[in-house]
């Protein structure tokens, strides 16, 4: 990331890494498969957290606020080296395609609507699997970013 301004790396509201720090990520991670043989979908999932924030009803404050606490849970929930960002109203998680990160998914959804600082969120927790070409990549995160 050599060159890049820190605005471009770091969400300033939840310190959580950028989409684009991402997609270098997703870019990593399939140069590897291919010289591997494997595919990145039986390697890796993208955990998926849809944060409703209404701007309107809130003020920008707030809705940061939210964020930031909605982050600060996923952080505590996935804490084993997996790539964390934020994009948009989404948190995106890129972690093992294994059982354990189902359930930590199933218990960070419980989390969120548990913790008063952030059920009114009303966050959704999902997993999706990753395309399976690396050309698909950049629309596929477009269109999660949206």
């Amino acid at each position: 990331m050599r060159g890049a301004h820190s605005g471009m790396c770091i969400d300033p509201t939840t310190g959580l890494v950028t989409a684009m720090v991402l997609q270098l990520r997703l870019l990593e991670i399939y140069q590897q498969c291919q010289a591997t043989g494997t595919l990145p979908s039986g390697r890796y999932t993208l955990v998926v957290i849809d944060i409703d924030i209404d701007t309107r009803g809130d003020s920008q404050l707030d809705a940061d606020l939210l964020t930031a606490c909605v982050a600060d849970i996923v952080i505590g929930t996935f804490r084993e080296g997996e790539t964390i960002a934020r994009a948009g109203s989404r948190i995106l998680v890129l972690a093992a395609n294994t059982p354990a990160t189902q359930q930590r998914a199933e218990v960070l959804s419980d989390r969120l609507w548990l913790t008063p600082a952030t059920r009114r969120a009303h966050a959704t927790v999902l997993l999706d699997t990753l395309p399976a070409q690396p050309e698909l990549l950049e629309s596929y995160l477009h269109d999660l970013v949206g």
